[in-house]
C-alpha cells in the first residue's frame, strides 16, 4: 500500500507538534519529520533557527525517504511559504505518496503568542506577525496539490474528526 503524507501548517504555538504525535498514533506506522528536531540535530538546539534552506533540504530528504520506504509521514513545520508547500507536495506525490492531507491550524494570534511565551523556544512577535501576514496573503489551498485540506482552530478537533472516520 502506498503511504499517505500529512502536512501541518500553522504558527508556532498553534499545536502542530501535539497533532503530529496524535496523527503518528492514528496512522502508524508513521514517521514524524519535525523542523524543531532537525534544528536540534543540525545546530544542537531547536531554538537556533540556523539556515532555513538547510533545514528545508534536510526535512525534504527525510520526508521523501519515508515515503519511498512506504511509511506514512507527518511533516511538523510551520509550512507558511506557499512555494515550499507546492514543491513539497509535488515531490511527495512524485515519490509515492498516494494521499496528501493538509492540516491548517488556524489558531488566533493571541493564543499562539501566549503559548509561545510559555515555551523553551520563543519566536519573536515580529516573526509571528510576518507569518500571519504570509498566511493571509497565501492561505493553504487545494490547487497547491492537497487531496484533502482540514482547517481548524484546534488540534483537538482535528484528532476527534480523524478518529471518527
Amino acid at each position: 500500500m502506498r503511504p499517505s503524507a500529512h502536512i501541518l501548517i500553522g504558527l508556532p504555538g498553534s499545536g502542530k507538534s501535539t497533532l503530529a504525535r496524535r496523527l503518528a498514533e492514528l496512522y502508524a506506522p508513521a514517521s514524524i519529520v519535525s523542523s524543531d528536531e532537525i534544528r536540534k540535530h543540525l545546530y544542537g538546539d531547536e531554538a537556533i533557527q540556523g539556515e532555513a534552506a538547510r533545514v528545508f533540504r534536510f526535512a525534504r530528504s527525510n520526508l521523501l525517504a519515508a515515503v519511498r520506504a512506504g511509511r506514512n509521514v507527518i511533516y511538523d513545520a510551520t509550512n507558511i511559504n506557499p512555494r515550499f508547500r507546492r514543491l513539497t507536495l509535488h515531490e511527495l506525490r512524485e515519490n509515492g505518496a498516494r494521499w496528501i492531507i493538509g492540516y491548517w491550524l488556524d489558531v488566533p494570534l493571541p493564543i499562539c503568542q501566549q503559548r509561545n511565551r510559555d515555551r523553551h523556544r520563543i519566536v519573536p512577535d515580529a516573526v509571528l506577525l510576518r507569518m500571519v501576514e504570509e498566511l493571509r496573503r497565501s492561505p493553504p489551498s487545494f490547487h497547491e496539490g492537497f487531496d484533502e485540506l482540514v482547517i481548524t482552530g484546534e488540534a483537538v478537533q482535528i484528532c476527534a474528526d480523524v478518529e471518527g472516520r
